[in-house]
Order: structure tokens, then C-alpha cells, then sequence
């Protein structure tokens, strides 16, 4: 069971579900038709949100913490455009 501070800790970033499209690659060879068909993903990340900018989402979904449960390290990471982001939704309900 988690501590009262471990869930001090974390609570300092917002938990959100993102919409993203992901740019998609293929080194096939394919006709006229399937290219016209090829399009990006259309991804979803859940996760804490260290840090948002305009240029930039970057996101965590685990973290280790030291015997103060302070946050020591980061993984599950992303860094996503927000030129590719389609939707954010805030855990607890708000979109943003």
C-alpha cells in the first residue's frame, strides 16, 4: 500500500490520456492504390505529464522513488510533437 507521502510525490504531475498520430513507415514496395491508402496511427499514451511546452509533451508512466519517496527516476518516457497531438484528456475528467 502506498504512504500518504509517496502520493504527495507524485501528485505534482497530471495524469492525462493523449491522442496522438503516429507517423508510420514501411520499406515495402507497394502499388498506387495501397500508398494512397497508407496513413499514420492514431496512438494513445497514458501517463504523467513531466513537462508541456509548445514545442513538446514529454511524458512518464513509472517512477522509482528513494526512502523519503521522493522521485529519483523516470521510465516509460515520451517525448511526443504537439504538432502530432490530437487530444489531451486529463485523468480526472478535463480535456485539454
Amino acid at each position: 500500500m502506498m504512504k500518504k507521502k509517496e502520493i504527495d510525490k507524485i501528485e505534482l504531475y497530471k495524469k492525462y490520456k493523449i491522442v496522438f498520430i503516429d507517423p508510420t513507415g514501411d520499406t515495402g514496395w507497394c502499388d498506387e492504390k495501397e500508398f494512397q491508402n497508407f496513413n499514420p496511427d492514431h496512438c494513445v499514451i497514458e501517463g504523467y505529464v513531466f513537462s508541456k511546452d509548445t514545442k513538446f509533451v514529454r511524458t512518464f508512466a513509472s517512477y522509482s522513488v528513494d526512502e523519503h519517496f521522493r522521485i529519483t527516476s523516470f521510465g516509460d518516457r515520451n517525448v511526443l510533437p504537439t504538432s502530432c497531438i490530437v487530444e489531451m484528456i486529463l485523468i480526472n475528467g478535463d480535456k485539454k
